[in-house]
């Protein structure tokens, strides 16, 4: 049964997690090995990535993606990533379309604190209340 790159990811991380040495190389032989049948050697970088990131989420790194509508400095970042734990990797973005505050994204949130967005609901109660 062919997975997708994402499924093959967890896989490689899961029969590799705990393994050193010899046991490490035959592990990953294998995998290739089960590539190469399944055809999924050309979709490799995307199975890395998926790899890397599940392997991080295992580890309990939070990634975020932080979007201000101008260059946010390291100080801004850290003030915005301690409030997501200890282990964060922040990318950040600019969006200028924001008009100002920030957006954060992590895997499954979307928090938008931004000038736009406020504008947008106070456009939306305005309209209510005629």
């Amino acid at each position: 049964m062919k997975l997708s790159p994402k499924g093959y990811g967890k896989v490689l991380y899961e029969i590799t997690k705990d393994e050193k040495g010899k046991n490490l190389e035959k592990m990953t032989k294998q995998f290739f090995l089960l590539l190469a049948h399944d055809q999924m050697l050309s979709k490799i970088n995307y199975i890395i990535a998926e790899f890397v990131e599940y392997a991080k989420e295992m580890s309990g790194i939070v990634r975020l993606e932080i979007t201000g509508a101008r260059k946010l400095d390291q100080a801004e970042v850290k003030k915005i990533s301690k409030h997501f734990g200890d282990k964060v990797e922040a990318e950040t973005v600019v969006d200028k379309s924001i008009l100002g505050g920030v957006k954060v994204k992590t895997k499954n949130k979307i928090l938008d604190a931004s000038l736009k967005k406020q504008l947008e609901k106070l456009k939306i109660q305005l309209n209510k209340s005629n």
